[in-house]
């Protein structure tokens, strides 16, 4: 870490059922892993060198993607 540099990680909001999410700040990439997809997320408050390789699966509900910012990646990107 640089000298004099914090990172301004925003926390996780709780979910009603109690558990916390992690807010996406955005997708910059995605890469196909056996039968699946991963996403090169970057969370709410952290920097593009801090993106974490995240599975499809991780954004969704009930067979459904939740996540709007993901929702308009795979969008502009033809993934659906």
């Amino acid at each position: 870490m640089f000298d004099g540099r914090v990172p301004q990680a925003v926390a996780p909001e709780t979910q009603e059922d109690g558990s916390d999410e992690w807010q996406v700040d955005k997708i910059l990439a995605h890469r196909n892993v056996g039968r699946g997809r991963q996403y090169l997320t970057v969370w709410k408050g952290e920097r593009d060198i801090d993106a974490t390789w995240e599975p499809r699966h991780n954004f969704m509900d009930s067979g459904h993607v939740t996540n709007t910012v993901l929702q308009k990646y795979e969008q502009e990107h033809d993934l659906v």
